[in-house]
């Protein structure tokens, strides 16, 4: 027969109550965890097209160089 003072009652409720309510901070730390993975990865690709377009254009300005000096 499983019998049970009321202060452990009492005790399990509280338990239970601070267990959801560390269920519910993971759950939001998770949501925010994910949410700086997405803008990690953003910000990675940005940079990556941004250093493309550098060298792109770095390519260009030296083919222009080469070209002003031939004719100078």
């Amino acid at each position: 027969m499983l019998y049970t003072t009321l202060y452990e009652q009492t005790e399990i409720a509280c338990l239970e109550q601070t267990l959801m309510k560390r269920r519910a901070e993971l759950k939001e730390a998770d949501g925010r965890l994910k949410s700086c993975r997405d803008d990690t990865l953003k910000a990675r690709n940005e940079a990556q097209d941004v250093l493309k377009d550098y060298e792109s254009i770095k390519g260009q300005f030296d083919t222009v160089d080469k070209e002003l000096r031939l004719l100078g």
